[in-house]
């Protein structure tokens, strides 16, 4: 994928939609799993390490992603593989399981 991205920059020209979305995987783990945050985690890297923030940025704009100027590039790749590509969100799933600890060592 780097090779091809290059390839376009070197002919002067942007990703589109096309590029970006042949990151996309086909699927993913179940969202409780360690394997997911694994494939969660290394999916927002590639985002980020592949693309420009403006280009993230024109991508969420594409997408209609509410995002402003402000945004951070991780942020970008977050809410595109969460509000786009539809993978659950990290933070959310760990937050849930630090609740559900909270909660069981208050019960016992």
């Amino acid at each position: 994928m780097d090779t091809f991205l290059e390839s376009l920059r070197a002919a002067g020209r942007e990703p589109s939609l096309v590029d970006i979305e042949r990151c996309r995987p086909d699927k993913h783990s179940h969202p409780h799993s360690q394997k997911y945050a694994e494939e969660y985690t290394s999916l927002v890297d590639n985002l980020c390490q592949s693309f420009t923030k403006m280009q993230l940025r024109h991508f969420a704009e594409l997408y209609n992603l509410p995002m402003t100027r402000s945004t951070r590039k991780l942020q970008y790749a977050e809410k595109i593989v969460e509000k786009q590509w539809k993978w659950p969100s990290l933070k959310d799933i760990e937050r849930e399981k630090r609740d559900m600890t909270e909660i069981s060592s208050k019960c016992a």
